[in-house]
């Protein structure tokens, strides 16, 4: 069965543009290294510069907040340390998911949705291969107010804006509370916006009854009193993830050199806490290329330094049997096994303490 989809290719545009930024010169190594004593296991974030300097494309889909340890890298110049020189190129999903497949970026930060599925389902040569944040502080599904003391129940028929609609991970955290008052996804409309910063506009003018927005959207609507957090999307729900493509297979020292900085970005910079420390909060206002006030007034993401995808495996079938009951969005018929998505001896090589 096919469900009702909306369009609204008319609200807004998408943009590609690029940062080019990056460095080639090295650093001393450091000798930072931490203890996650809940698995008993031990990272090691210490930089080993590569022998031979090398270059990698990775691209991005937008430059929030969520998404900013591979700028930041490039700011705090963790990459250079690494002897590796990283350009940035800002793609949304899943214009992205081409130049990743046919080599025009090694690495991408993807989202969780069934075009890297049926990509990979193709034998095309893309993998899965870390995290990028753990929680989005104010993410889930947003309805007008009048319908905050019965919803998901009276949503019925009712419209809800999602950006990039079925296409993406956002079907499982929807259909997680729909389930609540026993509804599907074939029981509601859902209406594609191509550009998340719209969703409010089409919450507010009525042509949406929910939504699930992704901060700081909700924020005016939530101050103007127009909408109430209908259900807030699990922490453990995967949202981005970075992948690799053929030219990251070929390159798989720099791969495990990209997630190390990351990784040490993370942990450097982005602990809890990191929008009151200075450095970090200039450092962020440059890479988003933001007002400090909007910066200033960002709930922090959550970020978890090991980039780990512990416990996604089971997550991988529940996605692609959401995406199977809607019909005409993946290409096979049988769930992938998680070990044909996600691939982890880059990020285990790359804060292993070898």
């Amino acid at each position: 069965m096919r469900y009702p989809v909306k369009s609204l290719a008319a609200i807004g545009s998408v943009v590609a543009s690029v940062l080019a930024v990056g460095s080639s010169s090295t650093a001393q190594a450091s000798t930072a290294q931490t203890t996650q004593t809940a698995s008993a296991a031990t990272y090691n974030y210490a930089p080993r510069p590569l022998k031979v300097h090398q270059t990698l494309t990775v691209s991005i889909p937008n430059l929030q907040m969520q998404n900013s340890p591979v700028a930041l890298a490039n700011y705090f110049h963790e990459f250079a340390k690494e002897n590796l020189t990283v350009n940035v190129v800002v793609l949304p999903n899943p214009n992205s998911l081409t130049p990743l497949a046919t080599g025009g970026t090694a690495i991408g930060l993807e989202s969780w949705g069934p075009n890297i599925y049926n990509a990979i389902s193709t034998g095309q040569k893309i993998a899965v291969v870390g995290n990028v944040f753990s929680t989005l502080k104010g993410y889930g599904v947003y309805v007008q107010s009048q319908y905050a003391a019965c919803a998901p129940a009276c949503l019925q028929g009712k419209t809800i804006a999602m950006g990039g609609g079925l296409s993406t991970s956002g079907v499982i955290p929807v259909q997680a509370w729909l389930g609540k008052a026993h509804l599907n996804l074939s029981d509601v409309h859902i209406l594609n916006i191509p550009v998340i910063s719209n969703i409010p506009i089409a919450m507010s003018q009525g042509i949406a009854q929910a939504g699930l927005l992704v901060p700081p959207f909700q924020k005016p609507l939530l101050a103007a009193g127009t909408v109430k957090l209908a259900y807030a999307v699990p922490a453990a729900d995967p949202l981005n993830c970075f992948a690799i493509g053929p030219a990251g297979f070929s390159h798989p020292q720099a791969v495990e050199a990209f997630l190390r900085a990351i990784a040490r970005t993370e942990k450097t910079y982005l602990r809890p806490g990191f929008l009151h420390k200075t450095k970090v909060f200039n450092a962020m206002v440059s890479v988003l290329q933001e007002p400090a006030s909007a910066v200033a007034a960002t709930d922090e993401p959550g970020f978890d330094p090991t980039l780990s995808l512990a416990g996604y495996a089971p997550k991988v079938t529940v996605q692609q049997r959401t995406w199977l009951s809607v019909g005409g969005l993946l290409s096979y018929s049988t769930p992938l096994p998680a070990s044909r998505v996600i691939d982890p001896k880059f990020l285990n090589a790359a804060l292993g303490t070898k």
